[in-house]
């Protein structure tokens, strides 16, 4: 057996699905029910897309279930965002210009969007065995999410505040935030694959070990 690997392939889709996060925004219903659905459906499907593909699970019931995980999940990390008391002062890289929304409460999104992503991929698409390593690992990669929504959210309030490109307004937020986040927590999840194996054909003449 030959591992052949696919997880370099996450970070790209991630960066895909981030892209047409940003394009939901353009809908007529755009700042409505997109704020709180499309951006996880589109990243669910995203990576069930890969894991159909490259992994070859066919199971329906499991894909719909991950992608239904997290839109659920992003739901729930733009209601403790927006509701949640975490807000540490340390964190906010917004800026303290009139106006500037702070970026501190995107680690609490961030981490639970993610933490709720993580359950999903290991109940529907990716079971380990050994769950202390699992767990270990998603809190790593929660965490991880948490500062990548920090991150994401201050990038776009700075292009925001220098008003480049102009007439953008709050939209480069949610552009950034999710460009930032979904390329990366596609990348971290790769964490939670085990390298793939597929036969390679043994050359004529040669016995196979």
């Amino acid at each position: 057996m030959s591992r052949i690997e696919d997880r370099w392939l996450l970070p790209i889709e991630g960066l895909v699905s981030g892209f047409l996060s940003c394009l939901s925004l353009a809908l007529p219903f755009g700042h409505g029910i997109a704020l709180f659905l499309f951006p996880g459906l589109l990243f669910g499907m995203v990576i069930s897309a890969h894991v159909g593909l490259m992994r070859a699970e066919r199971s329906v019931f499991r894909l719909v279930g991950f992608v239904l995980t997290c839109t659920a999940a992003y739901t729930a990390s733009v209601l403790i965002t927006i509701w949640g008391p975490f807000r540490p002062r340390f964190l906010n890289l917004s800026g303290t210009s009139s106006g500037a929304i702070d970026s501190s409460p995107f680690l609490t999104g961030g981490f639970l969007g993610a933490a709720i992503v993580c359950a999903g991929f290991h109940f529907f698409l990716a079971p380990s065995k050994n769950w202390p390593l699992f767990a270990l690992k998603a809190l790593g990669i929660s965490a991880a999410c948490g500062f990548l929504g920090v991150f994401g959210w201050a990038v776009g309030e700075q292009f925001v505040i220098a008003r480049w490109p102009p007439g953008t307004g709050s939209s480069l937020n949610f552009y950034t935030l999710y460009v930032v986040w979904q390329t990366g927590a596609a990348a971290l999840l790769g964490l939670l694959l085990s390298p793939r194996e597929m036969p390679v054909a043994t050359p004529l003449g040669v016995r196979p070990a």
